[in-house]
């Protein structure tokens, strides 16, 4: 017990929410574009990985009875891993890419427009 109460106390915040304030005065506060690259960054990695598992799901859809894994396998073995790439996954990255872009530059445009504040 004494070892986690050791822990609590040496896990609470060293400086207080206005010595934080402080430090932080005079900084510049970050910007709508600030969040852009990891966003970006996030969606171009969500969209390369979920695309195999998008794959997947259209060949089960069109070939009622056929497994995840049996469906997988089939493709692998017609296609190889490079069948991903050929078979459309730089025109999907693309294309949900243009996407995010599009919404993320719109989202202020259009939030002042219905509610008359950015």
């Amino acid at each position: 017990l004494k070892a986690i109460a050791r822990l609590i106390v040496s896990s609470r915040p060293t400086q207080t929410l206005g010595a934080m304030a402080a430090n932080n005065a005079g900084k510049r506060k970050a910007g709508s574009l600030d969040t852009l690259p990891p966003i970006c960054g996030g969606a171009l990695v969500t969209s390369i990985v979920m695309y195999p598992a998008d794959v997947v799901r259209a060949i089960c859809m069109s070939n009622p009875g056929t497994g995840a894994g049996a469906a997988l396998k089939g493709f692998l073995e017609a296609h190889g891993v490079m069948g991903f790439v050929k078979q459309g996954l730089v025109a999907e990255v693309t294309r949900a890419s243009i996407s995010r872009a599009i919404k993320f530059f719109m989202q202020p445009i259009v939030h002042k427009g219905l509610y008359g504040k950015p």
